[in-house]
């Protein structure tokens, strides 16, 4: 059984795994239990930073379904750790609708013809804070693996599709790139602050769910209100200031049945692309192994600019009876060993030293905010690496 976040990381030592290990977690966020899959391969070396995948399901979808997606086949030969979880049930007028993310794509459902008496706009679990949930799931496996910070990725299917197209406008500080599948960007996310980053798209020109085109699919009972796929590639492309016209492979490949084109636009700030395999005549369906591959092929190409880790995080030093004590910490963050201690230096996720103290054991950490933080602590010829969480 894998520690949860509570125990303190350690990636200081020659740890492998032998075998792949996969595990159900829960992580506690806004005094919910979040429940997620932890796929760890069997390459996994605590002394090598690993990348990281969140696999995000669609509606209605559990954990134990899309954890069989197709990731874990290829996180077991191209070693990256694979995190998959699980969205809040949602209810509407009483009725269960299923597990849904607050991805911000929603539906205008006219109810008349089933005769339900209301009509207007409906946001699956608009008040869950899922992008902050994330967020922490990526800080928490971060606290118990040697995750590589700049090449964490989000994909998902459907609604897990229009949810990472959310994590891509408000979580790129953390996430290096994104593949949405089926699910584009939905009407109620603010994406005035959005930063260029690279974007996959993978969808079915007939698609009944989430219509390719943008028209509505679904007879009077509901219509999407999201971008239609033209609609989310104008946008990214725009965002990312791209090349304007994409390079182009009309016969890139064939999956059951099914023509693939390929579209690039390349070109765009900070070395960012958008992507898009048009899979002609499919459905809302999800090709295994094709999509995972796919997927994993085009994140390995890519790594966050905006994280600058200092050659100190990443360099791992000899294993000594350091303990860092509590963890979470809230006030003081205490340091024990038999050692005397030269210096501690506490870096962010974002790889910037923002405390350096020297000969103690003991330091405030009031003032810092909650998230996951790097300490370097230098020992008697030693240097050691260890992570807290602020609460």
């Amino acid at each position: 059984m894998l520690k949860n976040y509570f125990i303190l990381f350690l990636i200081l030592g020659s740890f492998i795994f032998l075998k792949a290990q996969t595990t159900n977690e829960i992580l506690v966020h806004d005094g919910l239990n979040r429940q997620y899959i932890l796929h760890i391969p069997a390459s996994y070396n605590s002394n090598v930073a690993t990348p990281l995948v969140l696999s995000l399901h669609g509606l209605g979808d559990n954990i134990a379904n899309f954890s069989q997606a197709g990731f874990h086949q290829v996180a077991d030969t191209a070693n990256f750790i694979v995190a998959t979880p699980q969205a809040i049930d949602f209810s509407y007028l009483g009725f269960s609708v299923g597990a849904a993310w607050n991805s911000g794509v929603g539906a205008y459902v006219d109810g008349t013809s089933l005769g339900i008496p209301i009509t207007g706009n409906v946001f699956p679990n608009e008040n869950i804070e899922d992008v902050a949930f994330l967020s922490t799931l990526i800080d928490s496996i971060s606290a118990n693996f040697n995750v590589d910070l700049e090449r964490v990725y989000a994909t998902g299917f459907s609604m897990g599709g229009f949810m990472s197209n959310r994590l891509a406008v408000e979580l790129n500080n953390k996430i290096a790139a994104i593949a949405s599948v089926a699910g584009t960007l939905g009407s109620n996310v603010n994406t005035s602050n959005a930063s260029p980053i690279p974007i996959l798209h993978i969808h079915g020109t007939s698609d009944a769910t989430i219509s390719y085109d943008g028209n509505n699919p679904n007879g009077s009972l509901y219509t999407i209100l999201g971008d239609s796929v033209p609609g989310l590639l104008d946008f990214w492309v725009n965002n990312n200031q791209c090349d304007p016209n994409p390079s182009y492979n009309a016969n890139y490949a064939m999956v059951s049945g099914h023509s693939v084109e390929y579209y690039k636009w390349d070109n765009g700030l900070d070395s960012t692309v958008v992507e898009h395999l048009k899979i002609n005549g499919a459905d809302h369906e999800w090709f295994a192994p094709f999509y995972p591959r796919e997927i994993w092929n085009f994140f390995k190409q890519h790594k966050n600019k905006d994280i600058e880790i200092p050659s100190a995080i990443r360099t791992i030093s000899e294993l000594s009876d350091l303990i860092l004590y509590p963890n979470p910490a809230e006030n003081i963050l205490h340091l024990s060993s038999a050692s005397k201690l030269a210096a501690v230096r506490i870096f962010n996720s974002q790889g910037q030293e923002i405390l350096r103290t020297e000969n103690t054991n003991s330091i405030n950490i009031e003032h810092l905010h909650a998230g996951i933080y790097f300490v370097i602590v230098e020992a008697e010829n030693s240097i050691n690496k260890l992570s807290f969480i602020k609460k």
